[in-house]
């Protein structure tokens, strides 16, 4: 970025890197864990938003990392 015309130098397409997917996963989790106590604080007025369970296959990469 050239600060002074505020115009871009350059642009590059950005890699994604299999430590992003785990970085998603531990968003979610953590999301998970806050949904969970907001409602049991307040079960009568919490409104949450629920994803589908993740697949096993979405798994694999973790597994594979961690062992």
């Amino acid at each position: 970025m050239d600060w002074e015309t505020r115009t871009p130098k350059s642009v590059q397409e950005k890699k994604h890197l299999d430590t992003h997917s785990m970085v998603e996963e531990f968003m979610l989790l953590a999301n998970i864990s806050v949904a969970e106590k907001i409602l049991a604080e307040y079960p009568d007025c919490a409104m949450l938003r629920r994803h589908p369970v993740p697949t096993e296959a979405s798994y694999k990469p973790l597994i594979e990392v961690t062992q």
